[in-house]
């Protein structure tokens, strides 16, 4: 942890508070953000490690929800009294802050701090110009939505990569191993039927597990797989990684990846790439982008289970900025953004 705060602090303009605590309830947690958000004016959080986690009944099932974190002053509704929220009251801006989530396993116990290790072993790597990935992206999609590839390739991805994008339109067991494996990529965007526990390619299922163990893979992840970030899900059927956190927590390259605990896909994502080329580092896009997408969407589905399970996993600080070298490292310089303060919550552990 002191090592990660290091980091950041020495190449990014924010200062990171480091909050240790014991909590065991999601209104602990949220009760403490906002306390913060009013005395010392964070703009975001990082939870480390198996927090307490306010559940939302998305979709016909409880799953994790950021946004009781990042909107602390949204009203929360049991409508049908059985202990789960399922509704919640919305007014333009009342989404204050972005929260990503490192949380390497399911559950809380001793692998899972190894896990946590190995993940801040890699962003000090990231920060000190030791990671070594290409200039290049990767776009998946299967048949049901051909055109999602040649979406992203054309905006943003022409502006970042140039000619240096892999597409695949039906993806592939082979196609979409080969391409991870051999290559290391600034960002992945993957728009494919997935669950918690693995992502469907037209002829079988990635299962979290391989991903967890490529060596290689993408920095970023833009994953539009329904439930692909429900570790909630994960649980019920007792794995140790949950598909989303497997592109992050695993072995290869992954430090961050934007997904869907619900079913659905990341929505104003066009606001996200936008803000990521304009020079804001991750955490700040994905606020920009979550916050228009929750008021624009919100009075079209006023139960609030739309754009409420957008996630983010993993480090924040990161700048995918375009137009660097292929071979060199890639890391973000000070003067990318001002900002004067940003919040990050720890486990006790």
């Amino acid at each position: 942890m002191a090592q990660y705060q290091a980091d950041v602090e020495a190449r990014c303009p924010v200062r990171l508070i480091v909050v240790p605590g014991d909590w065991t309830t999601p209104e602990q947690v949220r009760a403490s953000l906002r306390s913060l958000i009013d005395s010392r004016h964070i703009t975001g959080a990082v939870l480390i490690g198996a927090l307490p986690m306010h559940r939302f009944f998305i979709h016909g099932a409880p799953r994790p929800d950021p946004l009781y974190y990042e909107a602390p002053d949204a009203a929360f509704d049991d409508r049908d009294h059985d202990g789960v929220d399922d509704h919640y009251r919305w007014s333009p801006g009342m989404m204050r802050l972005w929260v990503a989530n490192v949380r390497g396993e399911v559950g809380a116990n001793d692998p899972e701090i190894e896990t946590l290790r190995r993940f801040f072993h890699k962003t000090h790597e990231y920060y000190a110009g030791q990671t070594r990935f290409e200039n290049r992206g990767l776009a998946i999609t299967d048949k049901d939505w051909p055109n999602g590839a040649d979406h992203f390739a054309a905006d943003p991805g022409r502006r970042w990569f140039g000619a240096n994008i892999d597409i695949c339109r039906a993806a592939t067991l082979d196609f979409t191993r080969r391409m991870l494996t051999q290559h290391t990529y600034t960002m992945c965007y993957i728009q494919v039927h997935s669950t918690y526990e693995r992502q469907d390619m037209e002829d079988g299922p990635l299962r979290a597990e391989e991903i967890a163990g490529w060596k290689s893979g993408a920095l970023i992840t833009i994953n539009h797989g329904c439930s692909t970030c429900d570790w909630i899900g994960s649980a019920s059927i007792d794995r140790k990684i949950n598909t989303g956190m497997s592109w992050v927590f695993g072995l290869g390259l992954g430090e961050a990846l934007i997904g869907n605990v619900r079913s659905g896909m990341v929505y104003d994502q066009e606001v996200l790439y936008a803000r990521l080329l304009a020079g804001d580092y991750l955490g700040q896009a994905y606020f920009t982008a979550k916050a228009q997408a929750e008021d624009d969407m919100h009075c079209g589905y006023p139960a609030g289970d739309i754009i409420s399970g957008l996630t983010l996993l993993g480090n924040p600080f990161l700048y995918p900025k375009p137009s660097y070298a292929s071979s060199a490292a890639v890391y973000p310089a000070r003067s990318a953004i001002n900002i004067s303060s940003s919040g990050l919550s720890a486990s006790g552990n």
